[in-house]
């Protein structure tokens, strides 16, 4: 019983759960509790439309040095969750203390379809047809977290020491 419960989270082609990858996302150092990702699905009259959000809230006191590098790797994370098969865009967003473009990052990582909202860059909406054609199927695979993607402000105060 126990091993039929520990796969059921599982694709065929592998990839993760939304759980899995959340806790993931937050093993980034400065990560913060409401750091996750979700596989949500709704209607849109009667077409069920299934998306993937990552959410990446940082908490002051951290910095991020190269915003194309963490975003690439958050569509990567995105990617690999296999909850329910998006078929509507991939959805990043870099909450943080320093605002980050997330579509400039992306577009600078090579992602084209990049697009925000006209009012917030924070957040990134990637074609599923573009994250396909880059990273093959879906689920992808699951991706290791580069080094130094988010990294504890040298300027900053010690929190600890107030």
């Amino acid at each position: 019983m126990t091993l039929a419960v520990g796969l059921a989270g599982c694709a065929a082609g592998g990839g993760q759960t939304a759980a899995a990858a959340t806790r993931q996302v937050k093993a980034i150092p400065g990560s913060a509790a409401s750091t996750y990702v979700a596989s949500d699905s709704s209607y849109s009259g009667f077409t069920k439309e299934n998306g993937t959000t990552v959410q990446l809230t940082v908490e002051p006191g951290f910095q991020i040095p190269d915003p194309g590098k963490l975003v690439d790797f958050l569509i990567r994370l995105g990617w690999s969750v296999n909850d329910n098969k998006p078929n509507s865009e991939l959805f990043v967003v870099i909450d943080s203390a320093a605002p980050i473009d997330a579509t400039a990052a992306a577009k600078g990582a090579g992602w084209k379809s990049a697009s925000s909202l006209p009012d917030d860059s924070t957040g990134v909406f990637i074609d599923l047809k573009e994250v396909e054609k880059r990273l093959g199927g879906w689920p992808g695979k699951v991706p290791a977290m580069p080094a130094g993607v988010v990294v504890k402000d040298p300027v900053s105060p010690d929190p600890s020491t107030r």
